[in-house]
């Protein structure tokens, strides 16, 4: 099934509470650009019988991603990468309010569930992969940027991130499922993300 396209990036932050994950605070970050997953596995763990490999057993070790959006916006910055903010008044004409992220050792990322719903064409049909990574912890990402020329080089943001398993005795890492709407997968990925929603 080829990728076509990405869209509606959605943040939550992951608790534990004994028996099962749950989120809290899920929002949309931003408006999605590009993503991408690494997955690294154990070593070929292999069982040889009559000279030969008999059993072989590869399991999910870690993995890390990129989730590049059009710009991060000072609040999802702010839940993301757990920064201290404060706000400041604006001088002039008027008493705008400005928020101001401060990066320093007191930042704490916390982890999160992060979903994403992916565009792709399955015999000819257009479908959407709705995609929940369920746990993962997002690092601050360097920055190129370049200057404006005579015509506009768009610049995007990428947000690095660890894929890290849950803390279920499986230790589920994602959840995925296809429907046949942007819509439908949308309503999935919030229902476990902000399951406040559907109450």
């Amino acid at each position: 099934m080829p990728k076509i396209g990405v869209s509606k990036p959605y943040v939550a932050q992951y608790t534990w509470n004994g028996s099962k994950a749950t989120y809290s605070n899920g929002q949309l970050i931003a408006k999605a650009a590009e993503f991408s997953t690494t997955i690294n596995s154990a070593n070929d763990n292999n069982f040889y019988a009559d000279n030969a490999v008999s059993e072989s057993d590869t399991e999910f070790s870690n993995g890390s991603g990129t989730m590049t959006v059009d710009d991060l916006l000072a609040n999802p910055a702010k839940f993301i990468y757990g920064l201290e903010q404060t706000q400041y008044t604006q001088s002039g004409g008027g008493s705008a309010q400005v928020s101001v992220n401060h990066y320093n050792n007191t930042m704490e990322s916390p982890y999160c569930g992060l979903g994403v719903i992916l565009k792709i064409k399955n015999n000819n049909a257009t479908k959407w992969r709705g995609v929940i990574l369920n746990k993962v912890q997002f690092t601050v990402p360097s920055e190129s940027v370049q200057t404006q020329g005579q015509t506009i080089n768009w610049q995007t943001t990428p947000i690095p991130f660890t894929i890290l398993r849950d803390d279920s005795p499986k230790q589920e890492w994602m959840q995925d499922a296809i429907f046949d709407s942007e819509e439908a997968a949308l309503t999935w990925i919030q229902s476990v993300l902000i399951p406040e929603a559907e109450e």
